[in-house]
């Protein structure tokens, strides 16, 4: 064992031969002592800095898991609740989750099937925030969301439970899917946006579209499969136009066909299908469009291509008759929107002409658009469109986008204003739907008043909306069918008056 130094060459913190006296000491012509009590070597024990950090970790990480406990789950018969809401008001919208099977996988005591309950969380508050529901009319607008985010809460906790990254299924990827949609409405962007993409991956692993893999597969399955691999392909082209993300998914030559027991209108499948035909015009070099002021890209569409999708866009594959208006406000308002999405990109590589014989090569042509669209509108239930929430709001702000750059550049719009029926007219209208329809913190309202500041496009509108901009669904339902307008009693003349008396220069 090593000697035990003296005092003095410990304190120098040199070699000691541990001799009393020792070398170093007789060398130096100092007294050599052995009188300082040695300290054991090692961990000290931990400094009281140090405990009382521990003990605030600690303390921290058992608050959650208090939480936890008090926090009671979620009822079986709220669930149900959400989910027959679901199957009445949007199965027409995303017609891709079984209700009354789900409900009986929740309803099974033997096992607690984890995938279902995540699933039906994330499909409920995906509904609650698509339709603006609450359970009573008192509550504010920050209570729902509130509500929905109990039900994500609870979505995750179950999904944590079933090992989601290593297990492949429809029901996972409909949980990311619907968790996107939750995302998207509440203006959480970088979690809808996560989500969104591994709604894709989960598509990718199961070569949910591929054309060699429906073949091997039963009826039933392969049309769920074609239903979500659709739903998916729409939600991806609105989402990543609005926020410039690159589209992934790529378009397939199989369609949905086969009508279930759960299509409340035989044709809704038609109606479906019509809204995919829309969709599938949305390519990358279609939205890559700049503002009209800047230079374009290199991707690009020619007059000839433009013509023949706006050719495409005019036909219709099936009667829109005999849909629910919740499927035609859908559809049109899309059609609208690729309109627009096709004038600003003529615009934008200088393709319009005053004198065109196509009026959707016009410099003033969305003044048509926005003007029609707003007539179509007025005619429908206010319900038929917030329950398109996020997607309303995207196609909404890009008409009125479109017009208030026609009336930033185009000189014929812009000696339009102040009449009696201007394009600021159409924009105060369309900014009024948008609030109807906005939900969280809504960019696109932002954005869209934001420019109407800049432009000063503001006043009273003679296309005023008398609904309230956040309206309850229940407390309304009957009110709206008496009226039969979105816009309000009176509107929908109005409205016609004002398309047969536009301002000179402006077709009828």
């Amino acid at each position: 064992m090593p000697s035990v130094p003296c005092d003095a060459c410990a304190l120098r913190r040199v070699k000691c031969d541990g001799n009393n006296p020792c070398w170093i000491c007789i060398k130096n012509g100092q007294q050599c002592t052995f009188l300082k009590v040695r300290r054991r070597r090692g961990p000290k024990g931990p400094r009281k800095s140090t405990k009382i950090k521990l003990e605030q970790l600690q303390a921290q990480l058992s608050l959650p898991r208090a939480n936890t406990l008090d926090q009671k789950p979620i009822s079986l018969g709220i669930y149900f609740t959400y989910l027959d809401i679901y199957k009445d008001s949007l199965y027409t919208t995303w017609p891709i989750v079984s209700i009354d099977s789900l409900k009986a996988r929740l309803n099974d005591r033997q096992t607690i099937d984890y995938e279902s309950y995540a699933l039906a969380a994330a499909l409920s508050a995906a509904t609650i925030v698509q339709l603006k529901l609450t359970r009573s009319e008192a509550m504010t607008k920050k209570a729902l969301i509130m509500e929905g985010e109990d039900f994500v809460k609870e979505c995750l906790r179950h999904r944590n439970q079933c090992n989601y990254q290593n297990s492949i299924n429809i029901n996972l990827l409909l949980t990311s899917l619907f968790l996107h949609m939750y995302y998207a409405n509440t203006g959480q962007m970088n979690a809808a946006t996560f989500a969104l993409r591994e709604t894709i991956t989960y598509s990718d692993l199961l070569r949910l579209g591929d054309p060699f893999t429906l073949q091997f597969v039963y009826r039933d399955e392969r049309e769920l499969r074609l239903r979500v691999f659709w739903v998916l392909f729409v939600t991806e082209r609105t989402f990543c136009i609005q926020h410039r993300i690159p589209m992934t998914m790529q378009k397939i030559n199989e369609f949905p066909t086969f009508l279930d027991a759960h299509d409340i209108n035989p044709h809704s499948v038609g109606g479906f299908c019509e809204l995919i035909r829309l969709f599938t015009y949305v390519e990358t070099g279609l939205v890559q469009s700049m503002p009209i002021e800047q230079a374009p890209s290199s991707s690009s569409y020619s007059k000839k291509e433009l013509q023949s999708i706006s050719t495409d866009l005019d036909s219709r594959t099936h009667h829109l008759n005999s849909l629910g208006d919740l499927q035609i406000t859908d559809i049109e308002t899309t059609r609208a929107w690729l309109r627009s999405l096709l004038w600003q990109h003529a615009a934008s590589r200088f393709m319009l002409e005053s004198d065109a014989k196509n009026v959707q090569f016009t410099p003033e042509y969305p003044f048509h658009l926005a003007r029609d669209l707003l007539s179509f509108l007025s005619k429908v239930q206010s319900s038929s469109i917030r329950a398109h929430a996020y997607s309303m709001e995207v196609k909404l702000s890009q008409v009125a986008h479109s017009l208030l750059d026609t009336i930033a550049v185009v000189p014929s719009i812009g000696q339009m204003r102040g009449q009696q029926y201007g394009p600021e007219h159409v924009v105060i209208a369309l900014e009024q739907l948008l609030g109807l329809t906005a939900s969280g913190k809504s960019e696109h309202l932002s954005l869209l008043r934001s420019r109407m500041v800049e432009l000063e496009v503001w006043g009273p509108s003679r296309l005023c909306l008398t609904l309230p901009t956040h309206p309850q669904i229940e407390s309304e339902v009957d009110d709206e069918h008496e009226s039969g307008s979105v816009l309000g009693a009176g509107l929908e003349e109005e409205i016609n008056a004002w398309v047969l008396n536009a301002p000179c220069g402006v077709e009828k």
